[in-house]
């Protein structure tokens, strides 16, 4: 989700605003179908991504991956556009077992994804400040060691009963 997307809307035009969410959202999908996600939705400024697979460690690496080179994107995209104002993203990653499948009524279906493990991960997205990925501890697990983490804290996320490890991923270093 973009930071601070609300106030940088009021200030552009409806043109250039297109034209930013645009270039966001394609850098979005592109890295997500590169590291062999989908994209369920687009949801105002932020989107759904599932990285599914039979084994959890590679859905969890391929989405930590994902979420790690779009935060890297997005420094390069501010610095080659003087137009627009910088894009300041927070990513939430969480794994665990959902359905997939459509849901609504017979006048209108929708096709996503739910359960327990999709409602943290976007918790863990609205905790995240720009420029940081948030995980859970079983994607924090399942990342290493080409992923490194770090636990930020444990807190109960919003809606739920029990406190959850929140994991904080270090962002890559340049050589």
């Amino acid at each position: 989700k973009v930071r601070g997307f609300t106030p940088m809307a009021e200030k552009m035009s409806l043109e250039n605003l297109h034209e930013l969410i645009n270039v966001y959202y394609g850098i979005m999908g592109n890295t997500v179908e590169k590291e062999g996600g989908f994209i369920d939705k687009f949801i105002g400024d932020k989107l759904l991504a599932v990285f599914q697979s039979t084994d959890d460690s590679k859905g969890a690496k391929a989405a930590l991956q994902a979420a790690l080179q779009i935060q890297e994107q997005m420094v390069q995209l501010e610095t080659s556009n003087d137009d627009w104002p910088p894009l300041s993203v927070g990513v939430g990653v969480n794994t665990g077992q959902v359905l997939i499948g459509n849901v609504g009524n017979e006048s209108r279906l929708d096709f996503t994804v739910l359960g327990d493990a999709v409602n943290v991960a976007d918790r863990l997205q609205a905790l995240a400040m720009g420029g940081e990925i948030l995980c859970g501890d079983e994607t924090a697990a399942l990342g290493e060691p080409e992923v490194k983490s770090f636990m930020r804290s444990t807190e109960v996320l919003a809606g739920r009963s029990s406190p959850s490890q929140v994991f904080q991923v270090e962002r890559r270093r340049k050589p």
